[in-house]
């Protein structure tokens, strides 16, 4: 999104007369899943949402990959997926599951099932279907398999930092361009984009489960 300045209102439906669904940042990814009467749709913190086409450069994924370097350090040495073991019927299970707890608050420290924090929440999802890992974000950068960006399946986890080398945060990849996450104490958790500014700038790397 290009909006000349540094937000840009998302709204509930294709015009300036509906209601303000919420206000994202210029220069933000999102995954384009309509068009309507010039206005596009968004999904907008799990919500569909309208920005008009006067604010919209439109990118293609691979555009946006080239754009950005999707091949963190951190994979060097580690054991890359192979396609062919992916179990998509698990996977969606496992994306299921996750999502029946969008909603739940954010309480540091602890691992559900009533609250999680971001390596909690991923941990308590991957528990429920047999699979052990780390308990913080940083040391579930060492679990799985390494996956690039760009070859991204539900399931996979996606560990960001804020703190160059150090991963501080980690979801759980849904699928089009979408993450479940415990996030903060204020969201709870919640699906985010992870093509919006900010997650594109703090991506560090991906791991495959299973």
């Amino acid at each position: 999104l290009d909006t000349g300045s540094s937000t840009l209102r998302v709204r509930q439906g294709p015009g300036t007369d509906y209601a303000i669904l919420c206000s994202v940042r210029s220069g933000s990814f999102f995954a384009v899943t309509g068009k309507t009467d010039g206005w596009y749709q968004i999904a907008c913190n799990g919500r569909t949402g309208y920005v008009s086409a006067d604010y919209v450069v439109e990118r293609t994924l691979d555009q946006i990959l080239d754009e950005k370097d999707t091949t963190p350090a951190t994979d060097s040495g580690v054991p890359a997926a192979d396609p062919a073991d992916y179990d998509r019927a698990l996977a969606d299970q496992i994306v299921d599951y996750a999502l029946q707890y969008l909603g739940y608050p954010y309480v540091y420290a602890t691992a559900g099932p009533d609250s999680f924090d971001c390596s909690g929440f991923t941990s308590y999802v991957y528990k429920h279907f047999g699979y052990s890992l780390h308990r913080s974000s940083r040391d579930q950068l060492k679990d799985g398999k390494a996956v690039q960006k760009a070859d991204l399946l539900p399931g996979d986890l996606l560990l960001f930092s804020r703190e160059g080398d150090v991963v501080t945060h980690v979801g759980l990849y849904i699928g089009n361009g979408e993450f479940i996450h415990a996030s903060t104490s204020t969201t709870g958790v919640i699906i985010s984009d992870l093509y919006s500014d900010y997650y594109v700038q703090h991506y560090y790397a991906a791991r495959r489960i299973i």
